[in-house]
């Protein structure tokens, strides 16, 4: 199913290299992020996951400002120059980042106990880590 998931992504990417508008062009990238967010959390694939959480937000912003600016507008009176926009750009890659080192944390509680905290593994530093652990006997050699 993931791998089907990721498959659908793929194709989605590549979709929008065929678009010939930048309305559809978004359209399909934001589908294209949704299935890769989706992929990434089912397989547990954390750089997937995040960057396609990161860019979701700014595509929408982008098919948004887009949508705004495609629409005809009355000519107006006012000379007063029209506002940058660049600074909703930064505003939404700045929610996207933070959004990506945010999201890792609720993962790290759903994908459980890692091998390392296993019982019966550990770690030791030190000098003791070249001797045997305590509860298990050391393998007898023979020379012959």
């Amino acid at each position: 199913m993931a791998d089907w998931l990721g498959y659908a992504a793929s194709l989605a990417v590549l979709a929008t290299f065929l678009m010939r508008t930048m309305r559809l062009l978004r359209l399909v990238a934001i589908l294209s992020n949704i299935l890769f967010v989706a992929y990434g959390y089912i397989d547990h694939i954390q750089p997937i996951f995040l960057l396609h959480l990161a860019l979701l937000p700014i595509n929408l912003w982008r098919l948004v400002v887009h949508w705004n600016d495609a629409r005809p507008q009355a000519p107006r009176r006012s000379v007063a120059r029209r506002r940058s926009t660049t600074s909703p750009y930064a505003l939404w890659f700045a929610v996207g980042v933070l959004a990506g080192l945010l999201s890792p944390l609720p993962i790290l509680f759903l994908v459980g106990k890692s091998e390392a905290s296993k019982p019966g593994l550990s770690f030791i530093a030190g000098p003791a880590a070249s001797a045997p652990p305590a509860n298990t006997q050391a393998p007898l050699l023979r020379k012959d």
